[in-house]
């Protein structure tokens, strides 16, 4: 299992592929993390739990965002002619993911933590919320168009 060199991956997808265990662990590690991260949004304790127009938009914009992204993923791959599309994509995305997390955490968290630190009446600022959504989702942009960047790199060189 490869969980960080992106040229190492895309050599083995475009030479042998995956075996049907590294794909099943790729795809249970999405799965599972995917699963911490929702869970996470109802164990964190709030204090305001009312849902703003803006948490309706931001949802709205992933969710465009994540379908459109992995149709593209599916287009550059070939489309219905494409060969390992879950191979493909769910190893990528497991690489691609690691290296935006490290980055996340890197530039955002320190942000994010003077803002959960700062005094409660500077907790009340709704564009600062937008702005932590607008960065969120222009992350989730990036994230996408990296992805098909580099399915589209493997698909385009392996042999019919």
């Amino acid at each position: 299992m490869i969980f960080w060199n992106i040229k190492l991956l895309k050599q083995r997808l475009m030479g042998e592929g995956l075996s049907q265990k590294h794909l099943f662990v790729y795809i249970f590690i999405n799965i599972i993390l995917y699963d911490f991260v929702l869970a996470g949004n109802y164990i964190l304790p709030s204090e305001d739990l009312n849902i703003k127009i803006y948490d309706h938009v931001a949802s709205i914009a992933s969710f465009i965002t994540i379908s459109l992204g992995t149709y593209f993923i599916y287009r550059v791959n070939g489309g219905s002619e494409g060969k390992q599309f879950a191979e493909r994509f769910f190893s990528i995305y497991f690489v691609v993911g690691m290296r935006f997390l490290v980055l996340f955490i890197l530039i955002l968290m320190p942000f994010f933590f003077g803002f959960w630190v700062a005094e409660e009446d500077a907790l009340i600022s709704t564009w600062f919320e937008v702005i932590i959504l607008a960065i969120v989702q222009g992350w989730l942009v990036i994230f996408y168009w990296r992805m098909i960047v580099h399915v589209k790199e493997v698909a385009s060189s392996t042999p019919a």
